[in-house]
């Protein structure tokens, strides 16, 4: 049977929500982080229809239908209702459940997008939640994962809970990767508290090497992004003065600052408060697909740090660089120092190489085979 879902937001969907009953639909928002205040306020408002009942007549009077909207090509053909039922299909054999009901994201716009499915089974309970890609850069996010939480399993860490791999395959030339569902717990706040620091430190020092920046994989992609005609990423074009004065800069001193030792260690590589759930004051982790078994350290405090900043309050690249070197995040990298034991050179150098690193698409072009 074809599922029913209702599009939100109506004139362009990012989330697909099934005909199904209240506890379904309202945990399907799980599924749907926004950074706008606007966005936020529509989840929030959704949830309560959803938990009220009355998102089921909406699914039923308008739904869905990828005629009427204008889809991107990369996930356009994945949600043909002949598509998603094999799917069903096939997941429901690999789960040994009689029926599934999905709830989908339709994922950010650009060459890496790519399907996320929550699954449902019996009495409503997610039982599943899958990546479904079908561009070479959106398989090779999906493949790195898989291979990411392979390597994380066997780490054993203690700090954090991490999604366990349930599966993977290919299917009409999409690849799939099915995952546990982390419940529970609350959404992570907007600063970095202990489980933070104590998730942190745990992975830093399982992983810590000391080498050359140069060490680094995604750095030979970030030497190309210095060259004068290399483009911009498209999400950053209204800040494209200040990145080329960055770039200039970091131009300058890049074969010195490539051959110096840095303390190296593994990371996240989207370490985000939407990617995050606090349970019982211990971290449930997720979204593995930019992990870095090497990036200098320090790495994901940026990260946390340009997310909060960028996304949430609306500061520029151009702005969180000025607070950088103005000290305002000095005491978020001295308490990882502390935790970890690892000294950051030179946080001034580590903020420069991420945001050129983001501003290019190093790790990511990288991951995916294309840098």
């Amino acid at each position: 049977m074809t599922p029913v879902f209702l599009g939100l937001p109506p004139g362009t969907p990012r989330l697909l929500i099934p005909q199904a009953s209240a506890k379904i639909q309202s945990q399907a928002f799980l599924l749907y982080s926004p950074s706008s205040r606007q966005g936020q306020f529509f989840c929030s408002f959704g949830k309560i229809l959803a938990q009220t009942g009355l998102l089921k007549p909406l699914a039923r009077f308008f739904p869905f239908s990828r005629k009427n909207h204008s889809l991107p090509a990369a996930i356009e053909p994945l949600l043909s209702e002949c598509f998603i039922e094999a799917l069903i299909t096939i997941w429901a054999k690999h789960l040994n459940e009689q029926e599934l009901i999905p709830a989908i994201s339709l994922g950010t716009p650009n060459a890496f997008q790519k399907l996320t499915v929550l699954l449902f089974g019996r009495k409503g309970i997610p039982c599943a939640l899958v990546k479904v890609g079908q561009t070479v850069c959106a398989k090779g996010l999906i493949r790195h994962e898989a291979e990411t939480l392979g390597g994380i399993a066997k780490m054993g860490l203690e700090q954090a809970a991490v999604p366990r791999m349930l599966g993977q395959g290919e299917y009409n030339g999409a690849g799939w990767l099915m995952q546990s569902v982390l419940m529970g717990g609350s959404p992570s706040p907007l600063s970095m508290g202990t489980g933070h620091w104590a998730f942190l430190k745990e992975l830093a020092q399982k992983t810590r090497i000391e080498a050359p920046l140069e060490t680094v994989p995604f750095f030979p992609a970030l030497q190309k992004a210095l060259e004068p005609e290399e483009v911009i990423a498209a999400e950053w074009r209204q800040e494209e003065r200040f990145i080329r004065e960055l770039r200039d800069r970091v131009r300058k001193d890049i074969s010195n600052i490539a051959n110096t030792s840095w303390p190296l260690t593994a990371a996240h590589g989207d370490f985000s408060p939407w990617n995050i759930r606090v349970i019982n004051g211990r971290l449930a982790i997720y979204d593995w697909e930019y992990f870095l078994n090497l990036a200098p350290a320090g790495w994901d405090v940026m990260r946390f740090i340009f997310v909060v900043e960028h996304l949430l309050r609306r500061q520029t690249i151009e702005q969180i660089v000025g607070s950088l070197e103005a000290g305002k995040y000095d005491s978020d990298f001295s308490r990882w120092q502390e935790a970890c034991g690892i000294t950051i050179p030179d946080r001034i150098w580590l903020g420069r190489l991420f945001f050129l690193e983001l501003a290019c698409d190093a790790s990511r072009r990288n991951i995916c085979g294309q840098g």
